[in-house]
């Protein structure tokens, strides 16, 4: 796992480098991208689904995760998944395909590509506009 971490540091992948990739029984939350609702994404033992998570009822309005067949993968997506491969994380590698796969938001029904959503919601954000810091670059 160190090794799989540090390939996607070095690849500039920060915000990947410190994710959990706990496809046994991990769950994680993104934000939809359309209509902004925190929806509950499992990956695991638990199911492979999108829902709403509702403090009193769990995970309600279940939707079915869509993965990316392992072929069509590219970029970052293909070399996170080659590389699980590689160093023999084959349940890591089948998680992968469902994390840059597709996802339904439990609200709005809208489709969104999780990966996308997760980088959004956890990348470190760099823009031309930030301020040079106090000790200059």
């Amino acid at each position: 796992m160190a090794l799989f971490r540090a390939d996607l540091a070095f690849a500039g992948a920060s915000g990947w480098s410190l994710a959990e990739y706990d496809f046994e029984d991990g769950f994680y939350t993104v934000s939809c991208p359309h209509c902004d609702l925190p929806v509950t994404l499992s990956i695991g033992d638990f199911g492979r689904y999108s829902a709403y998570r509702d403090w009193d009822e769990g995970d309600v309005r279940r939707r079915l995760l869509h993965p990316s067949p392992a072929d069509e993968l590219s970029g970052l997506g293909k070399r996170m998944y080659d590389t699980a491969r590689a160093l023999g994380l084959a349940e890591m590698a089948e998680g992968l395909t469902y994390l840059f796969g597709r996802a339904e938001c439990p609200d709005c029904a809208r489709i969104f590509i999780v990966a996308d959503q997760y980088a959004a919601d956890n990348e470190p954000h760099h823009s031309s506009d930030d301020p040079v810091p106090a000790g200059g670059w």
